[in-house]
């Protein structure tokens, strides 16, 4: 994944830097940002997954910086060397240091992980990218005065429309004992779909679904008993035990896991996956990964369904 992220970008920065015409440079940012926005999720979940939880804000903290800091230094940078040079030099200047990364990087990185092949749920991907793309959209539209008042509403309704659709279609595959994983970073949107989900479900408006971040659990009643927890403050699996948490996941109900990460040892062996990334436009997308015989066949139906929705 590092490979294929940092190899577009570089392709991208290359192709913007020999373009001969206002197409082709449109074209070569197309393909860096398509690399930019599989780099800035994987760096998150490569945080979170190989960072101890003692030094984990600490890196968070750096990662921040520095993102926030570039949209600034940048601008100004391309105007010093625009002062200088021709404006293809934005790019020649940062292929190098591209290529060297890339480089570097291939000879290097290690992988920690076991590799594994699990199914794509390839309906789902448009759904959720119109669910969260629309709703983060239509929100940073909202009163902006360039913009007339029907875009960002419109986008809004499509977007919860959508989120709603794709957790409707999930909450009818689900049966008593299921598990689901939610990976993905802060603001992700993963207590978004747990709320809908909470609605597929027939848990009421008396119920307001909110994150566990506090409290580890929460339970909810509807169609199916909902236990929602958030393992983010635990380090380990001994703490997620010691929490009384791994109870839920053996219950008759429908267990939701956050930073799932957490469970170690007590995370189920028939599960469903489902991975937040913020893309660089800040819309999301939802990877659907089986676990288990059970989901890899409900998955299958669960994508004919979703067919069924998408236009």
């Amino acid at each position: 994944v590092f490979g294929a992220a940092l190899g577009l970008f570089t392709t991208g920065t290359a192709l913007c830097a020999l373009a001969p015409t206002f197409s082709v440079l449109v074209l070569g940012r197309v393909v860096q940002a398509t690399g930019t926005a599989m780099i800035i999720p994987l760096l998150m979940t490569t945080v979170m997954l190989l960072i101890p939880t003692e030094r984990r804000g600490q890196v968070m903290g750096n990662v921040s910086m520095v993102i926030s800091v570039a949209p600034a230094v940048g601008p100004t940078a391309a105007g010093f060397i625009l002062q200088f040079l021709p404006w293809r030099f934005v790019f020649v200047l940062v292929l190098p240091l591209a290529l060297l990364l890339l480089s570097v990087g291939l000879r290097t990185l290690r992988n920690v992980g076991t590799p594994e092949r699990s199914p794509l749920d390839h309906a789902s991907l448009p759904l959720a990218a119109v669910a969260f793309g629309g709703t983060v959209w239509g929100l940073s539209q909202l009163g902006a005065p360039t913009v007339p008042w029907w875009q960002p509403t419109s986008a809004l309704i499509l977007g919860l429309a959508a989120l709603a659709a794709f957790a409707g279609a999930l909450a009818e595959q689900l049966v008593p004992g299921d598990v689901l994983c939610l990976f993905g970073s802060l603001g992700a949107g993963k207590t978004a779909l747990t709320r809908h989900l909470a609605r597929a479900l027939g848990v009421g408006d008396d119920q307001y679904v909110s994150s566990p971040s506090f409290a580890l659990l929460h339970t909810y009643d509807g169609r199916l008993r909902i236990h929602h927890m958030d393992c983010y403050r635990l380090a380990d699996a001994d703490e997620v035990a010691e929490a009384g948490l791994a109870d839920a996941l053996e219950t008759d109900g429908v267990a939701v896991v956050e930073w799932p990460e957490r469970l170690g040892a007590l995370t189920p062996a028939d599960r469903l996956d489902l991975r937040f990334e913020i893309e660089a436009d800040q819309s999301r997308r939802i990877t659907l990964e089986p676990h288990g015989e059970p989901w890899q066949a409900r998955l299958a139906e669960l994508a004919r369904h979703l067919t069924t929705i998408l236009p």
